[in-house]
């Protein structure tokens, strides 16, 4: 690689944004992304000589949109959080993805032996580090296939009871494990029934007043969360968590490491886990424990056609 190659790399791993992808007010851009800087400024800071300059620039692109950049342009460089968050990631794919990985092997050959696994000690000793949140005077909701008839009781759309029906696994309940699993929105919920591209479901909302420590496994809309500690940051954004399943069969070690959590989770006294559905970027809800006066249906079930881009309500 010559010189004016190993300049041009370096420059070109710092221009993340430019002009061209700041919003437009009235012909004048707004700077939102990056840090502002001038292009020559950077190169200075770069320590680049100026006779060189011509040379390195030739072929530079924004990172973000693609735009060809010049000497006599603005950039923006990656914000002190957004070098935080590249940082973070790279020791995920570094240091944690390929232990997580692992341990979801070994569950997958010792689904009840994750304390075997040094992931599953640090989950078990970390989880209480992991952030809670306190759900108050909300409204989540449940869906549930038709099965027959022009109407559903509401008894129909409460968590089933293992004394009258089986209980099949979830993502976050062994079989036969009795949850509350919950959608923020009537949508979310019956896409959470869907079998193939369209369901028709129906959907009742259950007012929840107060229920606290709920672990808070959902990723932050927008940017992430780089408070987080390497372990919850990981489980949080790494994806292990919500894997698509196909729950027509009998092996679903997608299940594996958030049923490990959710055991976690209840073994350290939690009353939940919020996560992010895997079928569309809204919140789910799965509660361990509740009672009528913390949890009430409210209305009567409606019914509602969904499908993965568009729905319906009757």
């Amino acid at each position: 690689m010559t010189r004016i190659e190993r300049y041009r790399k370096k420059l070109q791993s710092e221009v993340a944004y430019c002009v061209t992808c700041q919003p437009y007010d009235s012909g004048d851009y707004i700077w939102i992304l990056g840090d502002q800087i001038e292009l020559t400024d950077l190169l200075q800071y770069l320590d680049i000589p100026e006779k060189a300059w011509d040379d390195v620039v030739q072929g530079i692109i924004c990172q973000n949109c693609g735009a060809s950049v010049g000497l006599g342009d603005t950039i923006g460089t990656k914000t002190e959080e957004e070098q935080t968050l590249d940082e973070l990631y790279k020791r995920l794919n570094r240091q944690l993805k390929p232990k997580v990985n692992d341990f979801q092997s070994h569950l997958e050959r010792w689904p009840y032996l994750g304390l075997k696994h040094p992931i599953g000690k640090k989950i078990l000793k970390q989880i209480t580090d992991f952030p809670l949140v306190t759900i108050r005077d909300a409204v989540w909701y449940r869906a549930r296939t038709p099965r027959g008839g022009s109407s559903m009781d509401v008894t129909e759309l409460q968590p089933p009871d293992a004394a009258r029906v089986v209980i099949p696994e979830g993502r976050y309940n062994h079989f036969g494990q009795r949850v509350f699993y919950l959608a923020k929105s009537a949508e979310t919920a019956a896409i959470e029934t869907l079998e193939g591209q369209a369901a028709i479901a129906w959907t009742l909302g259950f007012r929840i007043k107060h229920i606290e420590l709920i672990l808070d496994l959902e990723p932050e809309a927008g940017f992430p969360d780089t408070s987080l500690g390497l372990l919850a940051f990981g489980l949080t954004y790494g994806g292990h968590l919500d894997r698509d399943v196909k729950r027509g069969q009998g092996w679903k070690p997608e299940y594996f490491v958030p049923r490990f959590i959710a055991d976690c989770a209840r073994m350290s006294g939690f009353n939940g886990i919020k996560f992010r559905s895997a079928r569309s970027w809204q919140s789910n809800l799965v509660l361990f424990s509740w009672n009528d006066s913390s949890v009430k249906e409210i209305g009567s079930p409606r019914i509602l056609q969904v499908n993965r881009d568009t729905n319906t309500e009757f």
